[in-house]
């Protein structure tokens, strides 16, 4: 990819996370901060349909119950010893009975190939 260049990404992993009293993101974290998602990624269960994968366009729908969310992708580049893992995440926010939101997250690879976030 060249520097400025925007790419889909498919099959990159996805999970909705449900926020709020009583979650597993409230009970983990005090402030909700990019650094502490790959905390949630690994210690918060989600339930099955919450979690899937990018399409060939970049997306991924999940039909969710009413509620606020927390969207977070793990993101993989190169193989190891050089493999480099990161969580890209935003709150959603409240969805309501019937709603729709689209939510854009963005990578960035510099050019020496460090994964950066926006």
């Amino acid at each position: 990819m060249d520097a400025g260049e925007d790419q889909d990404v498919p099959a990159l992993p996805s999970r909705l996370f449900k926020l709020g009293t009583g979650s597993c993101v409230a009970g983990s974290v005090k402030q909700l901060i990019p650094r502490q998602y790959r905390d949630i990624w690994r210690a918060c269960a989600t339930l099955p349909q919450l979690i899937g994968r990018t399409g060939e366009d970049g997306t991924v729908r999940f039909t969710v119950p009413p509620g606020e969310y927390l969207l977070i992708r793990e993101y993989v580049r190169g193989k190891e010893p050089k493999k480099q893992i990161h969580y890209v995440g935003m709150r959603v926010g409240t969805i309501g009975e019937g709603q729709t939101k689209k939510q854009l997250l963005r990578v960035i690879v510099d050019s020496d190939g460090n994964i950066r976030s926006p």
